[in-house]
């Protein structure tokens, strides 16, 4: 096992990072801005009370978009088309949603279809006479080829919900998304592993969406503990294939999938610990999309990293409730966060190492699947315990901000990982190769006792959204 430990950058540097320029891309080109210049971008986005975003589609023939509105008068609605005086556009109608919490307002819910592959498109949204400016965005090519920016508890306001923290916050994570599309043009999403927000309020969701960069590529979010303090999420979100019928539902409409180029992403609310709705949602999931090559996970709470005590009995009945699901349905991948702490698994398969990867930066036809950690934007720290005996590779810091690209193609995946701000060279990398979609992956049932922990994990679940059903009812 390899750990990697740094310590606290001296008070004059960690200033230097947070005061550094900003460099990010827009539909016009490619310019820096500095602080003041971040300062004037953003209090003009703040007044256009927008905060325009892209959801990934279903598939790559849909993309989604979701926008702020005070009022829900008018139709939303957003113009596509090839051309970048916007002729010949089509016009795609959506509707509202209302804001359940303290912070009043409306999300406009448009989804766009009949995308073709490999294309660049104009867009515009808004209402009748209020539309945005015109962005662009591009299409998976046909190959299937593409990369993913990987960032997980971005905690963008910090502990206080401050105007500043929240702007700088912003800032620096608009550099780290412009970063990873600087060294990756292939990058057509970005995935979240929860903990978006500190407190969940709607303005953190703004200063989530104020990048330029999520105006051009899809930004598929995850429910973490901290986003569930409100409601929000389902509210600004715009999210494809939502589970339904679920017998204890996740009260953030947590639970979701998508397919981009070759690859199934299955989204798990896991502060829901409802068993049985998880492995049918996932089953519905995969027999939705036979074929595709790889199947990934994006989970909140780290399952295998260690690093705090506390935390692992909670962890244990996660293991238990969704490692017999990823195990079942052979994912190669599983994205995680919650720990602030960057790890990285051997092949796991029955809760167990079944390839060990000491020394290895690669392996073919994993019997089993890969637990990934991808540390923190807004708060990394160094844990209180050493990592668990499943990781293979960690990296523990207080100052570093890690993101990480995952590229896609054909029968390979690659894991670079980068610490923002000395990111010439990444800090990890790791590969997956399989042949075949299954690789080297047990085709096994579930053990014997998971039908019993799998409702069990139901029955608390029900609990648990009667208690948190009527906290929310009583929140100011």
């Amino acid at each position: 096992m390899k750990t990697r430990l740094t310590r606290p950058l001296s008070i004059v540097l960690c200033i230097a990072i947070l005061m550094s320029t900003l460099a990010f891309s827009v539909s016009a080109g490619v310019y820096t801005t500095n602080d003041s210049q971040w300062k004037a971008y953003w209090d003009e986005y703040v007044s256009d009370g927008k905060a325009v975003y892209l959801a990934p589609g279903s598939d790559d023939t849909e993309m989604r978009f979701a926008w702020m509105s005070a009022v829900n008068v008018f139709q939303p609605i957003v113009k596509i088309s090839k051309n970048a005086d916007m002729n010949n556009a089509i016009i795609f109608i959506g509707g509202y949603m209302a804001s359940t919490g303290p912070d009043e307002g409306y999300s406009a819910h448009v989804k766009a279809t009949g995308l073709e592959a490999g294309t660049k498109y104009y867009y515009r949204c808004g209402t009748a006479g209020n539309m945005t400016a015109v962005n662009t965005f591009k299409t998976v090519e046909a190959d299937g080829n593409f990369s993913a920016i990987y960032v997980s508890d971005i905690h963008l306001a910090g502990e206080e919900l401050h105007e500043e923290q929240l702007i700088t916050g912003a800032k620096v994570l608009s550099d780290i998304f412009e970063s990873a599309v600087e060294k990756d043009k292939r990058i057509a999403l970005i995935v979240s592993g929860g903990d978006q927000a500190n407190s969940g309020r709607v303005p953190e969701y703004v200063g989530l969406f104020a990048s330029p960069v999520v105006k051009t590529i899809p930004f598929a979010l995850t429910v973490g503990n901290h986003d569930k303090n409100y409601l929000n999420t389902t509210y600004i979100t715009n999210n494809p294939n939502i589970y339904e019928n679920a017998i204890s539902p996740s009260l953030l409409d947590g639970d979701y999938w998508f397919v981009k180029g070759d690859v199934l992403f299955v989204m798990l609310d896991s502060n829901n610990r409802s068993g049985r709705d998880h492995y049918n949602f996932v089953q519905q999931a995969v027999e939705a999309n036979p074929g595709v090559k790889w199947r990934i996970a994006t989970l909140h709470h780290d399952l295998y990293g260690g690093h705090k005590p506390n935390r692992e009995s909670e962890a244990r009945l996660l293991r238990a409730l969704l490692t017999p699901i990823f195990d079942k349905f052979a994912f190669d991948l599983v994205l995680m966060g919650h720990s602030h702490a960057y790890s990285r698994s051997h092949v796991l398969y029955r809760d167990k190492i079944s390839q060990n990867l000491d020394g290895l930066t690669s392996v073919k036809d994993a019997k089993g699947s890969v637990y990934f950690v991808g540390g923190s934007i807004g708060n990394p720290r160094i844990p209180e315990e050493e990592c668990g005996k499943n990781i293979v590779f960690d990296h523990l810091s207080e100052e570093n901000k890690i993101y990480s690209i995952i590229s896609f193609s054909g029968d390979k995946l690659t894991i670079r990982s980068y610490v923002f701000g000395n990111d010439e060279e990444p800090m990890d990398t790791f590969a997956i190769e399989k042949t075949g979609d299954m690789g080297g992956h047990p085709e096994k049932n579930v053990p014997f006792w998971y039908s019993f922990i799998k409702m069990l994990g139901t029955v608390m679940s029900l609990f648990r959204n009667f208690t948190q059903s009527i906290e929310y009812l009583t929140k100011k």
